[in-house]
């Protein structure tokens, strides 16, 4: 017994899970892996030997029903450097977001089952050196890339409109936050995360129980995020170069996502393992 608690201890670390968010979410993934496993393998009775099986393919890596994804940041581009408005202007990485590139492959150590990327340059010039070391060709997926933010777009951040326009929108209630465009052909949040879990559950259906990396954008995945954990604008940390959201979707039957942790910036920078609370969302019905 103490054999068997200290081995799950210590897959539960591997997994960066805690003891509640095993209680929380552990049955349902236990559920969906026997129930896939049975339907895969066609087992329709269980030895204990079975469920044992089951036990450490649930906890030791994904179920059979659920896809992890792995949400990346792009590297370092000069408009990052200088705090300009990046949006949707095809900019590529500089000097240093090429370095951070290599770096980040070289400590993602789990071969994905496919590598997806924003279209624009600087996401997939990061993506690049990871499909080389995996042998695997990128994916371009339009829906990835950043929120576009219409005029404000190659101004700076200090500028006095970016500044009067961020400080307007913010100030919004929720629903007119979401649904109204910070500026003049920009998007709205909620046209942005409709794009964005489209193509996150197109990827699900198509890599059941795999693990997938797609590269996007700052804003883009911060405003998914956020509609993930219900939360406000400075309440969900944003990724800094590089840095990754890890999360788990599962269509079998709930249609669930669940947010697992992010590494604000795991090249070594500040916060590097930043935890937001545990949640588990429905992705919607329309999708």
């Amino acid at each position: 017994m103490k054999l068997a608690l200290l081995l799950f201890q210590n897959l539960l670390q591997a997994k960066h899970l805690t003891w509640t968010e095993l209680t929380v979410d552990g049955f349902r993934r236990f559920t969906y892996s026997a129930k896939s496993f049975c339907k895969n393998v066609s087992v329709k009775k269980y030895s204990i030997s079975h469920y044992l099986f089951l036990c450490l393919l649930c906890f030791n890596g994904p179920s059979w029903a659920v896809t992890q994804v792995l949400l990346i940041r792009h590297g370092e581009t000069e408009f990052n450097k200088n705090k300009i408005v990046q949006g949707a202007q095809n900019v590529s990485l500089n000097a240093v977001g090429k370095e951070q590139a290599q770096q980040l492959a070289a400590i993602i150590h789990t071969e994905p089952k496919a590598i997806y990327s924003s279209d624009l340059i600087r996401a997939l010039e990061t993506a690049k050196p990871l499909a080389e070391k995996f042998g695997l060709s990128i994916v371009e997926a339009p829906d990835f890339r950043e929120f576009d933010f219409g005029v404000l777009e190659g101004k700076g951040l200090e500028d006095a409109e970016v500044k009067d326009c961020r400080r307007e929108h913010a100030n919004k209630d929720f629903s007119a936050e979401w649904n109204t465009p910070m500026a003049e052909g920009a998007e709205t949040y909620n046209q942005v995360v409709a794009r964005f879990t489209h193509a996150l559950t197109k990827i699900a259906r198509k890599h059941p129980g795999g693990t997938v990396v797609v590269f996007s954008h700052m804003k883009a995945i911060h405003t998914f995020m956020r509609s993930l954990l219900q939360c406000g604008d400075n309440e969900c940390e944003r990724l800094g170069n590089c840095g990754i959201a890890y999360v788990d979707i599962d269509l079998d039957e709930e249609k669930l996502i669940r947010f697992i942790r992010q590494e604000v910036s795991p090249l070594g920078a500040y916060n590097s393992n930043f935890r937001l609370p545990f949640k588990v969302s429905t992705i919607p019905s329309c999708l």
